[in-house]
């Protein structure tokens, strides 16, 4: 089982023990997904938070039209300057509420599956692990302000570029529909906007 990557990932964010690496290590698993694949679905209670091994996946919301709305593209590259490594819907989980997020694959993609249930009594019990929970909390506070104040701040061809320097040109291409909704224009916007 491939848990190298989140290992290392924890073992950078607090002083953790093998003995405490392994309370939680033996309740993992590692899920792969083919590309289009639906990752977490809207409308059940969020009960796990995936952890990205390799690949690219979005999450996205629809509207009452059912016209999508991309949220987050979620990676683990190596030469990316941002990375967004876990996959879940932190509202559903905190307020034990139906999700309103969707996730899919935009590659094949490999998850180390973390089940919520073992992670929030891990984080109650054990001082290591209630550190981990905080900052991986912090992290997606941040990821989330900073998405906000783009939108509020920045033009769209500041939101493409940022995007672009964040992102490896290593990543799969992720389809120009998706980053379209992401920076929040039309399709035909962004083309107008990279020609320019």
């Amino acid at each position: 089982m491939n848990l190298k990557k989140l290992k290392k990932y924890t073992f950078s964010k607090v002083a953790m023990t093998e003995e405490n690496w392994k309370l939680l290590s033996d309740e993992l698993s590692v899920v792969k997904y083919a590309k289009g694949g639906k990752l977490l679905l809207q409308n059940g209670i969020c009960n796990r938070i995936l952890f990205l091994n390799s690949g690219v996946a979005r999450s996205y919301v629809l509207d009452v039209q059912g016209r999508e709305f991309t949220c987050t593209f979620n990676y683990n590259e190596m030469s990316s300057s941002a990375k967004n490594l876990f996959l879940t819907d932190y509202a559903s989980i905190i307020r034990n509420e139906p999700s309103k997020i969707h996730f899919e694959s935009l590659s094949e993609i490999e998850d180390v599956c973390i089940p919520t249930d073992v992670i929030l009594k891990l984080h109650e019990s054990n001082i290591q692990w209630n550190k981990v929970g905080r900052i991986i909390t912090e992290e997606a506070y941040f990821i989330t302000q900073q998405r906000t104040l783009s939108l509020l701040t920045l033009t769209a061809l500041e939101r493409y570029q940022q995007l672009m320097s964040d992102i490896s040109s290593e990543i799969v291409d992720i389809p120009e529909l998706y980053i379209a909704s992401y920076l929040g224009i039309t399709p035909l916007s962004l083309s107008r906007l990279k020609k320019s």
